[in-house]
């Protein structure tokens, strides 16, 4: 893919493409840019630093990265990154497996741009949470997000699409 992905919420611009098995995002995040608490059950994931400074947090662990540095996160880690620094940095990130990282971002985007979260990530209206719960069990498999909770998501998710009428939503 070579379209640029701009997600407002998370602040950053993407692009996106394969390398065989591994997708390779280039990222460029703005001020204050990053993403939340997440891990990829099955996917390990690399991030090298072009430009600016990037906060990053690999379990308890805490790594300011600049130009250069490459930051490791095994599969099944919880990590977050920020850009903390008052330019827009860059950075190259590789997931491997690939598997749906253009799609899931793509999707993730979309909720943003189509007004449904606030700045802060949480769902502004019905559909929204809709969206939010689609998008959790979507891409269960590629990426765990833990706000709510992971037991949680798995208790309420399934209700919340069964109510608005989803519950047979089509997984890949």
């Amino acid at each position: 893919m070579s379209t640029e992905i701009y997600d407002p919420i998370q602040r950053f611009h993407l692009v996106l493409f394969k390398e065989g098995d591994t997708a390779v995002i280039s990222a460029r995040v703005e001020p204050g840019g990053g993403v939340p608490k997440h891990s990829h059950p099955n996917q390990a994931e690399q991030f090298t630093v072009h430009t600016g400074t990037i906060r990053f947090r690999i379990g308890r662990t805490k790594i300011d990265a600049g130009p250069g540095d490459i930051v490791e996160v095994p599969a099944g880690t919880k990590h977050s990154f920020r850009n903390r620094s008052g330019e827009e940095a860059s950075m190259l990130a590789r997931l491997t497996p690939g598997l749906a990282a253009e799609e899931f971002f793509l999707d993730a985007a979309a909720m943003g741009n189509d007004g449904l979260v606030t700045k802060g990530g949480n769902p502004k209206s019905w559909r929204g949470i809709v969206r939010g719960a689609e998008l959790l069990r979507r891409y269960r498999e590629e990426v765990i997000i833990y706000r709510p909770p992971p037991f949680l998501q798995r208790l309420f998710v399934p209700l919340l699409l069964r109510l608005a009428g989803t519950g047979r939503e089509k997984t890949r």
